[in-house]
């Protein structure tokens, strides 16, 4: 990951419960309130935030974690959500914290907002993938290709293979319970998504209920946290008002 930013740190921590050391970086900002911490897709693109963490307000403490299964002593792919919510674990002390999932990492968002209720006081999904992809993209996991393939291609490509297919049983379960959440979620998803179809949006709206609010990002792409960090930083700010006014 290439940052701009000479203040964004890298830094690597044990993992609660695993063998495997965690990865992320930070934009540290040591009299900002809050932090937000976010979860990449599938695979783990830490990248595609590289504009939120340069662009980061003083008042927002920014960490970008690199997902379990992709860091440099990961051996394979992490499938359970309840293990790759783990990660966010360590990072959840000393400030207040929201979580932003983007694509996969949406239902991570979330599912870690139930495990660590208290500690996460807020949720924005960006393009969350909570159903299927788009019919040309999940051909991209769904078609057979021969084992001499699949074992020489890269490790990245296998390990999101992997993740899609893993997550299909995990989210109905999940979807089930995120009505549980006692906390605002903002849901963002852009115009010219063409991997994740708007339905996810609504449908995820629906199953969360009262706490869901909705935004569209006209001009969108599946991409919205380096097309448009802006956007991010409004939700997070829509958030931290809602919060407020809960208090």
């Amino acid at each position: 990951m290439r940052i701009i930013p000479r203040d964004v740190k890298f830094k690597t921590f044990p993992v609660p419960e695993t063998n495997l050391d965690g990865e992320v970086y930070m934009r540290r900002r040591p009299n900002a309130d809050w932090r937000l911490i976010c979860i990449p897709g599938a695979p783990s693109h830490t990248h595609l935030f590289r504009r939120l963490l340069q662009l980061a307000p003083d008042s927002l403490e920014v960490f970008v974690v690199n997902r379990l299964g992709y860091g440099e002593n990961h051996d394979e792919a992490v499938l359970d959500f309840n293990d790759q919510i783990k990660i966010v674990e360590p990072l959840l002390k000393d400030k207040r914290v929201i979580l932003l999932g983007a694509s996969y990492g949406g239902a991570l968002s979330l599912n870690a907002a139930l495990k660590y209720r208290g500690h996460i006081e807020g949720v924005v999904t960006s393009a969350a993938l909570i159903q299927e992809p788009r019919d040309y993209a999940k051909t991209m996991v769904d078609f057979d290709i021969p084992a001499i393939i699949t074992d020489n291609a890269p490790k990245k490509l296998q390990r999101m293979r992997a993740e899609i297919h893993g997550r299909r049983p995990q989210i109905g379960p999940l979807l089930d319970r995120v009505n549980q959440l006692d906390i605002p979620i903002e849901v963002l998803h852009g115009t010219l998504d063409t991997l994740v179809s708007r339905d996810d949006a609504e449908h995820l709206i629906k199953v969360i209920g009262d706490n869901a609010r909705y935004k569209e990002i006209t001009g969108g792409t599946h991409y919205i946290e380096l097309q448009f960090p802006q956007q991010i930083f409004k939700a997070v700010n829509r958030l931290k008002k809602r919060i407020e006014a809960r208090v």
